[in-house]
């Protein structure tokens, strides 16, 4: 039974993702709520920063999310629209992409990291 009173899972996640912002806001980056995500340009490339919600979210028991970061080029989606290569299409957002991937494989021993805020019972970080 759903408990229509609880926090939903959506208001923490964007509380988290703004406070993360205001944090990298000195470094350049902007918050984007609809997204949600942050976002940095810097001369040819863009910096972003994606946070994803968990499918399992559930109102007053558990609020998780991952995060990915990614790094596209201008200069790098034009040369690929003049260099179409058969498996990568036309006109794609991932034209762009230089790299990117969930932040855990950024760690010396790479693995999957989520963040979750739900009841201490409940709640085992990864």
């Amino acid at each position: 039974m759903a408990d229509h009173g609880a926090e939903k899972p959506r208001e923490i996640i964007l509380t988290a993702c703004s406070a993360i912002a205001d944090q990298l806001s000195k470094d350049g980056f902007s918050f984007l709520k609809s997204g949600p995500k942050l976002k940095r340009k810097a001369r040819d490339l863009t910096h972003n920063i994606h946070f994803q919600s968990d499918r399992n979210n559930v109102a007053g028991r558990r609020a998780a999310m991952w995060i990915h970061a990614s790094v596209s080029s201008d200069i790098m989606a034009r040369w690929r629209l003049e260099n179409p290569m058969p498996w990568n299409g036309t006109h794609k957002p991932s034209l762009a992409i230089i790299t990117g991937g969930q932040i855990g494989n950024l760690l010396p021993n790479s693995s999957w990291m989520e963040f979750c805020r739900h009841l201490p019972t409940r709640c085992t970080n990864r």
